[in-house]
């Protein structure tokens, strides 16, 4: 008997061997049992992936780097290059050198940081315009600035009013300042409190500040004294006065000042007003337009505490420190109202950063307090003061209530913002119906107890994806109306072999033109996996190259979102890494002798060549070709190049570099008889029925000793490259009866192939 078995669609990619009986599933119709080099499209089909080009070595060859997106608009995306205490910039698929006309006009284009090669798997980052904040628990808050291509500048970030920890509450520790104000002052404590780690830091001192009051007799045009005033105040004049008056505010001490209240008398008015100051200011009262009389005015503030703030410069034991005073004390004496900084080396920095809907720049987990997430004032990122009571665009600081201790890792905006710790996943937002986060509408709920990695979340659509704590799980994560709560899956489940005793390590989406998620595994392996939720899209890849992949990202290129790695390489006896870009796999004309699928490859295009002389970085190694759209012998770069033709014979378009070899495996067939299941059965396949598009080369067979080529894609004529082909052909397969009924196909040359469906006739 025999029967034809179509597998239209590949869309569950590679199953994991546990899956090998789990026939009853629809995912088993469509999955396979190898997937190597393979990716699949979200429509069903499969196709060998793109190769790499060459880009450039990283600056140390014995370190590991980081890539990491920058990216002002959809028009102006780079990739950074973070290695130990230094970042490199790329762009348009080449290196950042300084331009001609400038002093180091050539050279590469480098900054120092402040972060260790052991430092670069947990920073965090998040972008404004030009502007992009990286945090590191271990580092205060940077901003990286681009004012122009070349020009880049790594600054600490300058957060001002704050963030602080809870107030003292032990009222036999005190503080005090020499000064109400300058730089270089004496701060002291009456116990032992300030560390080496403190410099840089800030802390905030209350004072209780007594009433004042100014009386000014207003005769003639002219100003009172000035008053400090920060709460209430209140006016008085009396007499018989024709003029004007106006309260005055400076908040500049006395340079420039704005009037805030006017009054008026023709003989027939006296003042009794009141106001409110939030902020430490200085009135005073003018008299303006004067015509006669006197007016008696009183001008009074009531008593009031005033937080000054302080920032450590120095510190000389434990009870003695040098500071500057940030904002104004209230007074020199001991108070016990007193509040430390929340960052600084002694209590850490915030591990991780994002911008969310309502303007803020929200911070999270220091060693200190590592369930604490800190939001900025509204548009005034650097800004977080917060008052008593707090006004809704101020600052706020929020933790997590829960019974365990376990740190904020990721913070992602998605309408409120969800937060993913080691543990439990929560969602941080405006509380009830309220659409606006502000101190006293802010609310955290816990939605799950997963947990996660330090792999920063991707976003998809309107879902997150994250790696659960441990390393070796996907799942993703969204919003469920049913439920009132975020939800989500495990997306590995069924392909738990790629990931089982590994870790993922970074990963990066690639929204355009597929849909992938590509994450680096633990042992350099890169894995893939097409993600599209709408048409239940969820199909896992491997892939690998010779050396390792160490590090991934994603920018919006002209026509794709391009991919780039950091590859490790052995070459010539010496461990190397490049950066390299995910090359077009093929031009929208379909020439074949633009087709890319070779790693760490370069290409000449221009006058016929006989030889290449640029591939210094794979010296030594073996290289695959592609000339003209020809597959050339196999060559070994020796002196930085190859020999293409000892002939007559010249090449205009040539690609050269690392071999990749793909392989698509399907699952044991399973074919319903009148006896029942056809797993475990003899069977045998005679042929297969392969439909493809825009392919060439390959073998197929049952199993890698029985690969025969696709007849259809050998040359018959040799003087012009062989086309792509679109359509059906009919393959013979070698080899016997069988229990498996599997077909393998293989491609080894660097050329595309994209199937569509295998069919096979199956005789049982």
């Amino acid at each position: 008997m025999a029967v034809y078995q179509i597998q239209p669609s590949f869309a569950a990619g590679e199953l994991s061997p546990a899956m090998a009986a789990r026939v009853d599933l629809a995912k088993y119709a469509i999955g396979t049992r190898t997937m190597r080099n393979f990716y699949v499209h979200p429509h069903g089909g499969a196709s060998n992936r793109a190769g790499t080009e060459f880009i450039a070595a990283t600056k140390y060859p014995d370190k590991l780097a980081r890539l990491i997106k920058f990216e002002f608009s959809t028009l102006q995306a780079y990739v950074l290059e973070f290695g130990h205490q230094y970042i490199r910039f790329f762009k348009d698929g080449g290196q950042v050198v300084y331009p001609v006309g400038h002093p180091q006009a050539g050279e590469i284009v480098e900054i120092a940081s402040p972060y260790t090669e052991g430092e670069l798997a947990y920073l965090k980052t998040a972008q404004s315009a030009d502007v992009m904040y990286i945090t590191h628990s271990n580092h205060p808050p940077q901003q990286l600035s681009r004012t122009d291509h070349h020009v880049w500048t790594l600054t600490a970030f300058p957060y001002k009013n704050g963030p602080f920890l809870d107030p003292n509450l032990d009222e036999t520790k005190h503080l005090a300042v020499s000064a109400v104000t300058g730089t270089d002052k004496d701060i002291t404590s009456d116990f032992d409190i300030f560390l080496a780690g403190h410099v840089g830091a800030l802390f905030k001192l209350t004072h209780f500040v007594e009433g004042s009051t100014v009386a000014y007799a207003a005769s003639t045009n002219g100003s009172s004294t000035a008053i400090k005033c920060k709460g209430t105040w209140k006016l008085i004049s009396h007499g018989t006065w024709t003029g004007k008056l106006k309260v005055e505010r400076s908040k500049d001490n006395g340079s420039t000042w704005q009037a805030i209240r006017f009054y008026s008398s023709a003989g027939d008015f006296n003042a009794n007003d009141s106001g409110t100051e939030d902020e430490l200011c200085q009135l005073r009262v003018t008299a303006y337009g004067w015509s006669s009389g006197t007016a008696n005015v009183d001008l009074s503030s009531y008593p009031y505490n005033l937080d000054g703030i302080v920032k450590i410069t120095s510190v000389t034991g434990p009870r003695a420190a040098k500071c500057d005073v940030i904002s104004e004390l209230g007074g020199t004496g001991n108070t016990d109202d007193w509040r430390e900084g929340a960052w600084s080396d002694v209590r850490g920095y915030p591990a991780c950063v994002v911008f969310d809907s309502s303007d803020r720049i929200a911070s999270a987990n220091s060693l200190y307090q590592p369930q604490t997430i800190w939001f900025s004032k509204i548009g005034d990122y650097v800004n977080f003061a917060s008052g008593s009571p707090p006004k809704d665009d101020d600052a706020i600081t929020a933790t997590l209530v829960s019974r365990q201790v376990n740190e904020l890792r990721s913070l992602v905006a998605l309408g409120d913002i969800i937060g993913l710790t080691s543990s439990s996943e929560w969602e941080i937002g405006p509380s009830g119906t309220n659409s606006v986060l502000t101190p006293n509408t802010i609310r955290a709920r816990v939605q799950g107890y997963r947990g996660a990695a330090w792999v920063d979340p991707a976003v998809v659509g309107e879902r997150i994806l994250y790696v659960q704590d441990k390393g070796s799980t996907v799942r993703d994560l969204g919003y469920d109306l049913y439920s009132d709560k975020y939800t989500g899956n495990d997306l590995s489940i069924l392909s738990r072999h790629l990931v089982q005793r590994y870790e993922i390590y970074e990963w990066a989406y690639q929204q355009e033109p597929d849909s992938i998620l590509w994450m680096i595994r633990s042992d350099g392996v890169l894995l893939g996996m097409t993600y599209l939720r709408e048409q239940e899209v969820i199909a896992w890849h491997r892939h690998d190259t010779d050396g390792l992949f160490e590090s991934v990202c994603a920018i919006p290129g002209a026509d794709r979102d391009e991919v780039w790695f950091i590859a490790q390489r052995l070459v010539n006896g010496q461990v190397v890494r490049y950066v390299e870009r995910m090359a077009e796999r093929l031009p929208n004309d379909l020439d074949v002798k633009y087709s890319w699928f070779v790693d760490c490859g370069l290409r000449h295009d221009g006058a016929p060549i006989k030889e290449i002389t640029n591939l210094h970085h794979l010296e030594g190694k073996e290289v695959a070709v592609l000339a003209d759209g020809n597959v050339l012998p196999r060559k070994t770069v020796t002196g930085g190049k190859i020999v293409l033709s000892t002939t007559s014979a010249a090449y205009s378009v040539v690609t050269a570099g690392l071999p990749i070899t793909a392989e698509l495996e399907t699952l044991n067939i399973e074919v319903q008889t009148q006896e029942g299941t056809a797993q475990g059965r003899p069977k045998r396949i005679p042929e297969v029925l392969m439909r493809l598009e825009n392919s060439r080369g390959g073998k197929l067979g049952p199993d890698p000793a029985q690969l025969n080529d696709l007849a259809a894609m050998v040359r018959d004529v040799w003087d012009e490259a062989l086309p792509l082909y679109s359509g059906d052909i009919r393959v013979a397969m070698a080899g016997g009866y069988n229990s498996e009924g599997r077909v393998l196909y293989r491609q080894e040359d660097p050329l595309p192939v994209t199937i569509l469906a295998i069919i096979p006739k199956v005789v049982m």
